[in-house]
């Protein structure tokens, strides 16, 4: 969509199985270049288990992550993309550069092996170290060491948190 005009310039298909009948796409994060012009857009396909990369000459590449990806955000410097999947209690890390899947982080407590934490939402702090994620089924939010991708804590909250914000 042109912002200044409001019209339609193009558009995409998510791409999956036939007898879907729609990807479901649930969230869109914009990827900007080095002249800071949106190069690319991710989109969550839910039902697809995938993200899908979409540049702005029209190719796209399906990046397989399973599960439900659902919120994603960028690494400030753009090179690294995180995705929240909720189904899978863990946030997928894409390289920007290859759109390719390079790294999974496990919000479940150690040891533990049934799903249900439910990661929905993830905020990335100003300095790009700490990941903070909504985990709604512990009623907490996960604050991730991203260079090692361990969780370090859980700060408590009211009850099924679905977004996090960070602020000045």
């Amino acid at each position: 969509v042109d912002p200044s005009t409001r019209k339609v310039l193009r558009e995409f298909t998510l791409p999956g199985a036939a007898d879907f009948n729609g990807q479901y796409p649930i969230w869109v994060t914009p990827h900007a270049g080095l002249n800071g012009a949106t190069d690319k857009v991710y989109v969550s396909s839910v039902r697809e288990g995938k993200i899908v990369a979409f540049t702005a000459s029209g190719a796209l590449k399906s990046i397989v992550v399973g599960g439900e990806p659902a919120k994603s955000v960028l690494s400030r410097d753009g090179s690294r993309l995180y995705v929240v999947n909720p189904d899978l209690d863990q946030i997928d890390q894409i390289d920007t550069a290859s759109d390719t899947l390079t790294r999974v982080i496990d919000v479940r407590r150690p040891g533990y092996r049934y799903h249900g934490s439910n990661p929905n939402s993830l905020a990335l702090s100003a300095d790009g170290k700490t990941l903070y994620v909504t985990i709604a089924g512990e009623n907490a939010i996960g604050v991730i060491d991203v260079a090692s991708g361990t969780v370090l804590g859980r700060i408590p909250t009211a009850w099924y948190p679905s977004s996090v914000t960070i602020s000045a």
